[in-house]
């Protein structure tokens, strides 16, 4: 499954690449880096949200095409990706100007908390203190929105029944 990713002007800049049989290899196969795509500098989404980020005053953050493509059908729009790479210093700079309230809404899995801990740092550079949304260790964003069959201002409860101050996330992970 080929994603097109856009920047900031809704110029195609790169494509995603994602098997979807798990004995396929590569599983993810993305556009190297080039003066064009910078993965350090581009929000898989971004473009297509921003406006309703800015409009709500908050956005989401996860981390992959899935996560993005299953909030955004269940009408959740002000979502944004990494694109097949670590959140930077340079995607945060961008988020903090659409707004300073994130959600931070990654994998329950160690590595998924791990990734959190690495992102509360990166937004607290900014003066930022996101929120984290705390999964089931088993569960992604796609697989808990897909299996909740949530939608609108059901789903949003349900995510804020999960969401803690990130503060409150690292307290509870050491």
């Amino acid at each position: 499954l080929i994603f097109p990713i856009f920047n900031l002007r809704g110029e195609c800049v790169g494509f995603g690449g994602r098997a979807l049989e798990k004995e396929v290899e590569p599983k993810y196969l993305n556009t190297p880096e080039s003066k064009v795509y910078k993965k350090s500098e581009i929000l898989y989404g971004l473009y297509h949200s921003k406006e309703f980020i800015k409009k709500e005053s908050l956005g989401f953050l996860v981390e992959g095409y899935f996560d993005f493509l299953t909030l955004w059908d269940k009408v959740i729009k002000n979502v944004v990706a990494t694109c097949g790479t670590a959140l930077t210093e340079k995607h945060v700079k961008i988020l903090k100007k659409l707004s300073e309230n994130w959600i931070i809404f990654y994998d329950g899995d160690l590595a998924g908390k791990k990734a959190t801990l690495r992102a509360i740092s990166l937004f607290l550079k900014e003066n930022i203190l996101p929120k984290c949304v705390v999964l089931p260790e088993e569960e992604d964003p796609d697989s808990w929105v897909k299996k909740s069959d949530l939608r609108d201002k059901e789903l949003m409860k349900g995510i804020q029944e999960l969401t803690i101050d990130a503060i409150y996330f690292v307290l509870d992970f050491y």
